[in-house]
C-alpha cells in the first residue's frame, strides 16, 4: 500500500508507438471517460436493473500544460498543425497526430491517435511562456508500473514574458500579459464504433488577446479600424528566438472599465488573426538553436 506522487510521473510522445521523447509537464488531464446506458423502459418499479445496462461510446480527451524550452517547442508547434521549412513555421490544412504515453506511477497509460484540437500559447508579468494543448484521442491502452521508456529531457530553460517584445498597430506595447490561440475545430465520428474512428479538421481560428496598461500611450488601440492590422509577438533570449506574426488581427471594439479607486485601469485587447491575399493569419519564425 502506498501513494503515487505526482513528482515521479513521467510524460512523452512518439508520432506512432512508443514514446520516444519525453516532455517537462506542469499537469495534465488526458483520459478515457465511458457512459453505460441505461434502459428506460417502464416495468412498473422505480428501480433499474444493471442486466439491462450497455456501455455506450467513451471519449478520449484532456489537456497537457506546460512551460516549454526551445527544443520541446519545436515538435509541440509541428503538432498543433505548422509545417517547418527551415526557421519558418506554417499553417497546415491537415494535422497529425501523436501517441501519447502517461506514467502516472501505478500504470503506464497511452493514448493513440491524439490530435491538438486547442493549443493557447500565453504569458504573463513574471512568469514564462506556457502553453496548454487542449487533446482529443481515439483509444487507450494501460500498461504495467515502470514499463514507460527511459528518455532524456531537454535541460534548457523556457522564454520569459520579460523575453517578449510586442508591436500592436504599428507601435511597440508593454502589455502585462499575451495569448495566443489555435483552435483546430476537430470533428470526431464514431460510427458504429465505440471509439472515434475518424478525426478531422473543421475550420480553423487563430485568436489573440493582450491585457494592457491603459494611457494616452494605449488609446490607439480602442476602436480600431475593421480591417484590423498586421501585430507580431516575439520571445528572444540567448540566441533563441520565437516570433509569431499575425496578418491582420480584427479587434472589435472593448471599452476600458475602472474596476476599485486602487487598482490599474487596463485596456482588453482582443481579436481574430485572418489572412490578407495569400498571407496565413499565424506565420511562425522560430530558431530552436542557441
Amino acid at each position: 500500500m502506498g501513494i503515487s506522487a505526482g513528482v515521479a510521473a513521467q510524460l512523452g510522445w512518439a508520432d506512432s508507438g512508443t514514446a520516444d521523447k519525453a516532455f517537462s509537464f506542469i499537469s495534465e488531464s488526458l483520459r478515457k471517460t465511458g457512459v453505460n446506458i441505461g434502459d428506460d423502459g417502464i416495468r412498473g418499479t422505480r428501480s433499474e436493473a444493471s442486466e439491462r445496462i450497455r456501455a455506450s461510446n467513451f471519449t478520449i480527451a484532456g489537456s497537457i500544460s506546460m512551460q516549454p524550452n526551445p527544443a520541446e517547442l519545436v515538435d509541440i508547434l509541428k503538432w498543433c498543425g505548422l509545417s517547418a521549412a527551415g526557421t519558418t513555421y506554417t499553417l497546415t490544412e491537415a494535422v497529425s497526430s501523436r501517441d501519447v504515453t502517461v506514467d502516472r506511477v501505478a500504470k503506464v497509460f497511452t493514448y493513440a491517435g491524439v490530435y491538438v484540437n486547442r493549443a493557447t500559447f500565453s504569458s504573463s508579468e513574471g512568469s514564462p511562456l506556457s502553453v496548454t494543448l487542449d487533446l482529443v484521442g481515439k483509444t487507450e491502452t494501460v500498461a504495467n508500473a515502470a514499463t514507460f521508456p527511459s528518455l532524456s529531457f531537454s535541460a534548457a530553460a523556457p522564454f520569459m514574458h520579460t523575453d517578449g517584445t510586442f508591436s500592436l498597430v504599428s507601435s511597440s506595447r508593454t502589455p502585462k500579459s499575451s495569448v495566443i490561440t489555435i483552435d483546430n475545430m476537430l470533428i470526431a465520428a464514431f460510427n458504429n464504433s465505440q471509439s472515434a474512428g475518424f478525426i478531422t479538421t473543421g475550420g480553423r481560428r487563430v485568436s489573440a488577446e493582450f491585457t494592457l496598461p491603459y494611457s494616452s500611450s494605449e488609446t490607439d488601440l480602442y476602436a480600431q479600424a475593421v480591417a484590423g492590422s498586421a501585430a507580431t509577438i516575439t520571445y528572444a533570449v540567448g540566441g533563441y528566438s520565437l516570433a509569431f506574426a499575425l496578418a491582420s488581427l480584427q479587434c472589435p471594439d472593448n471599452a476600458p472599465v475602472v474596476t476599485n479607486k486602487n487598482g490599474e485601469i487596463v485596456l482588453q485587447v482582443a481579436g481574430i488573426a485572418r489572412t490578407v491575399s495569400t498571407t496565413k493569419e499565424l506565420i511562425v519564425t522560430f530558431d530552436s538553436t542557441a
